[in-house]
């Protein structure tokens, strides 16, 4: 039990090691910028409609950020430039392996990927915050603002695509925003895990880097093939889109993927890439890559 804990504790160090390099590294801060500009883009409207009508706006509209695959794919691609440099390797990562072990190196390493996801996730939600500001108003309600561009046309003028009618409809706003928070995590998480996989495999940052934006490419598959297949089909076998909850079924009923589905499916992904990371670094050198 005492050696599970020091290899935990080893894994936290790792971990934090890779955050405190975000203050340092220009690339977390160009994903930075990114973030601002694509949720001005996205949530912008809410609060210029807001000031329209003269009626404050509840702080409630994160869920709205992904409307539409081509809003996702921005968001996937700024998961991509935010792990672009899996497995994080610099200069003292011999080192570093070999005060902690390789199996703590591991997991800290993983672990940064989630801790990293999450810190994401509420970066835009609290930037989602700041499109509404001053006219805020504070309520456990979904209000008059975001009901009427749910509701109306006024969703698709002051919106990209809508206003997801039926998120105000099935969901409270607590619970829409903690369920879409936790769901950018595992998108994010997700594509993390891929791109530090792949690169771990093949000794490179191409193609976890490649895979990580096919990712995102792939959503626009949605659109292609609607028509010929229905689209909540194909959202089955999309999982990097798995953030839209107008696409995401409340029952067994409905043809959409529901939170079971996702769950299992997200679930056996990790199992898999964790596997497949722990096999490579139990039997491979740890070798330097230049960060990005």
């Amino acid at each position: 039990m005492k050696a599970k804990r020091h290899e935990l504790k080893q894994a936290w160090e790792i971990c934090a090691g890779e955050l405190r390099r975000w203050f340092t590294t220009p690339r977390i801060w160009i994903v930075v910028v990114f973030a601002v500009l694509w949720m001005h883009s996205t949530l912008g409207g809410i609060g210029d409609f807001s000031r329209s009508v003269g009626e404050p706006a509840t702080p409630w509209g994160f869920p709205f950020a992904f409307a539409n695959w081509h809003l996702v794919l921005v968001a996937v691609l700024m998961e991509v430039l935010l792990f672009c440099n899996a497995p994080f390797m610099n200069e003292g990562t011999p080192y570093e392996c070999i005060r902690s072990g390789r199996r703590a190196w591991v997991i800290g390493k993983l672990l940064y990927i989630w801790t990293g996801s999450f810190i994401f996730a509420v970066m835009l939600w609290l930037m989602g915050f700041v499109q509404i500001l001053p006219d805020i108003e504070w309520s456990a309600e979904w209000g008059r603002v975001l009901k009427t561009l749910a509701l109306t046309e006024a969703g698709a003028n002051y919106l990209h695509g809508s206003a997801l009618y039926s998120v105000v409809r099935d969901y409270t706003p607590l619970a829409a925003n903690l369920i879409c928070l936790a769901l950018v995590t595992m998108q994010a998480a997700l594509i993390g895990s891929v791109i530090f996989t792949l690169n771990a495999a093949t000794r490179s940052q191409g193609w976890g880097v490649a895979a990580g934006i096919g990712l995102a490419v792939i959503l626009g598959l949605e659109s292609m093939v609607v028509g010929a297949v229905p689209k909540a089909i194909v959202m089955h076998f999309l999982p990097s889109g798995w953030v839209n909850l107008d696409q995401i079924s409340l029952s067994t009923s409905s043809s959409y993927p529901n939170y079971a589905y996702i769950l299992t499916v997200l679930g056996c992904i990790y199992v898999i890439l964790y596997v497949v990371v722990f096999r490579i670094y139990r039997i491979r050198d740890i070798d330097v890559m230049e960060t990005v």
